[in-house]
């Protein structure tokens, strides 16, 4: 997966779960417009802060990086 493409799919992840990008960065305790920049591809998220993200939305790193197993 590239950065670009993990940009996408974790806009389209937070879109479906109804959050938007200023609260996930508060519950990150990041900058405000940190998961914006992740988004536009502006920045690479940590380990760390996918792990956290996963966390948030209740999924795996491995339904994180690939959308098939949304599917299912």
């Amino acid at each position: 997966m590239t950065a670009d493409q993990l940009a996408i799919r974790l806009q389209e992840i937070r879109e479906e779960k109804g959050i938007s990008a200023l609260e996930l960065s508060h519950s990150l305790n990041k900058e405000t417009d940190y998961i914006q920049k992740i988004e536009e591809g502006e920045v690479l998220p940590t380990r760390g802060d996918l792990s956290e993200i996963c966390d948030i939305f209740n999924i795996t790193l491995d339904e994180l990086f690939n959308k098939e197993n949304d599917k299912q």
